[in-house]
């Protein structure tokens, strides 16, 4: 499955790889997550990357470094992956947090970042690297390796298992399905129960009048194949997956009532459990159905990545939530 909810960022040694595949690079991102950064750092005034310059993709940003040391550009890589670190700190739109750091070079001078990343940020760190001279260090601090040499091959094996190209299967997820909650909520209809396939087919050919030029190419059950983690089909029946349902309004809840308490002169200092549960049962309608079998506590246990409890004080991960569907084998 194509991974929709993570975020990537991709961050090129120039000086240590060669620039020949950026292409493959960027298209194999796309299978680990939506691209949000893509930084090239090198002497781009000076030969050889002078000639590259011009012809790099435009998604890729050229970050100039001179060559005022041996190190100079691994330092200023590391920097920049610094500097994304904290923009995460203080940013409170956590749908803009990265959770997957691309790191494309060979050099073994990235291993103490690339363990950072893991142990301490809850990031995935994917290395692409040359075939040969790889770091041992590098290799056993990342959580998974690709070579340069193979990404031909490796994309064309993507391309046979999903026919739906990765920018196509995401512009469904934003320009669709990211909608059908409210599109239910209008006409009444719950869908965290059992509804027709063919009735929500109806619903979306009403809602967008040009849906059949857009995606009347794949039949919407091909559609939703990528999608498990957010909906269930069985056979011409559909619902939002109850794991996915809870998520969503669990933080939701977190994040509204973060803001509500930030409009005062004397904000909340932590959201506590028993703060936690009467907004949260206020926001939810059908709270029995979706909570009503544990306690709230036991409930935020089942999303350890996202949330921690510590006493009755929760507090939000600075990871994302990583739906539990069969993601693409990269």
């Amino acid at each position: 499955m194509i991974n929709l909810s993570d975020r990537v960022a991709i961050f090129i040694d120039a000086d240590n790889v060669n620039l020949d595949y950026t292409e493959q690079v960027l298209k194999l991102a796309e299978y680990y997550g939506e691209v949000k950064v893509c930084r090239a750092f090198g002497d781009w005034e000076q030969s050889p990357l002078a000639s590259w310059r011009e012809k790099m993709p435009k998604e890729v940003e050229c970050i100039q470094v001179d060559r005022v040391g041996k190190n100079a550009t691994d330092h200023r890589l590391l920097l920049d992956i610094g500097k994304m670190l904290q923009d995460d700190a203080f940013n409170y739109d956590f749908d803009h947090w990265v959770s997957v750091v691309i790191v494309v070079s060979n050099d073994g001078d990235f291993t103490s970042a690339c363990q950072y990343l893991r142990e301490e940020e809850g990031k995935d760190v994917v290395v692409i690297c040359r075939k040969d001279g790889i770091s041992n260090a590098l290799r056993e601090n990342c959580d998974k390796i690709h070579v340069l040499e193979d990404l031909d091959d490796e994309l064309k094996r993507l391309k046979e298992e999903h026919p739906i190209p990765p920018s196509e299967i995401r512009d469904f997820w934003h320009g669709v399905l990211c909608c059908m909650d409210g599109l239910f909520q209008e006409r009444s209809i719950d869908w965290t129960h059992w509804i027709s396939l063919a009735e929500a087919d109806k619903i979306l050919h009403e809602v967008w009048r040009d849906y059949e030029g857009s995606y009347g190419k794949y039949k919407l059950s091909e559609w939703l194949k990528y999608f498990d983690w957010y909906v269930e089909l069985d056979g011409q029946k559909i619902r939002q997956n109850p794991t996915y349902a809870r998520y969503s309004r669990l933080r939701e809840t977190y994040q509204k009532t973060l803001i509500y308490h930030r409009q005062f002169d004397h904000p909340l200092k932590d959201v506590t459990l028993p703060v936690f549960g009467t907004v949260l049962r206020k926001l939810t309608p059908d709270y029995d159905g979706l909570f009503g079998s544990k306690k709230l506590s036991t409930w935020l246990k089942d999303y350890p990545e996202v949330f921690e409890i510590n006493g009755d004080v929760v507090t939000l991960r600075r990871t994302r939530y990583r739906h539990t569907g069969k993601k693409t084998q990269l």
